[in-house]
């Protein structure tokens, strides 16, 4: 009787390890501080809940894919309010898609805000990208280890950008230190 119940809870605990190892649970998260950007932003606004934040993503993909005919590979959400520090429902970001380099924004028709994320000095932590499962690990792993980073190196809280590289297979999380905090806000507008 015990090996019904043990052969079953075995193969589950199996399971749950190579589920949590194929999309990343065990890596580490590795921290530098280098340029990033210029890039190129297509995106919508959004209040509230981050797990949200997926729906407006999808939304500027598909009007791109769509009414432009653009494929962008890289997506992104930028996230300005500590949750736990603001309500849930007053939570600010933006969310959408990276256009290659060499696309004229100016000709896009899918009615979506576009915008240039300067270049600038970061600190920058790479997580494995293999699903959405990956995003959950990584916000687990990624978030503390900047906050260590930041309180270590006496760098101030400032948004967050995730860039989600699926040919890259990697999501980025870059915290732009070298930009003002109205550089940055000016995107909500």
């Amino acid at each position: 009787m015990i090996r019904w119940i043990v052969w079953p809870l075995l193969v589950l605990i199996l399971f749950a390890l190579l589920y949590t190892w194929f999309y990343g649970g065990f890596s580490q998260v590795k921290i530098t501080r280098s340029e990033a950007g210029p890039y190129t932003l297509v995106y919508d606004v959004h209040h509230g809940d981050y797990r949200k934040i997926h729906v407006v993503m999808d939304r500027v993909f598909d009007a791109l894919n769509e009414k432009d005919e653009l494929f962008t590979t890289l997506g992104f959400g930028l996230y300005y309010d500590k949750p736990g520090d603001v309500e849930t429902d007053s939570l600010r970001s933006i969310g959408g898609c990276i256009l290659p380099s060499g696309t004229v924004s100016q000709s896009l028709t899918c009615g979506c805000k576009i915008a240039e994320f300067p270049q600038t000095d970061a600190v920058i932590a790479e997580f494995p990208y293999k699903g959405k499962a990956s995003v959950i690990f990584g916000a687990m792993k990624a978030y503390p280890a900047i906050n260590r980073y930041l309180m270590d190196h006496d760098i101030p809280d400032a948004p967050i950008l995730e860039i989600y590289d699926t040919p890259g297979k990697k999501i980025r999380y870059i915290v732009p230190v070298g930009l003002q905090q109205q550089q940055l806000t000016v995107f909500l507008d």
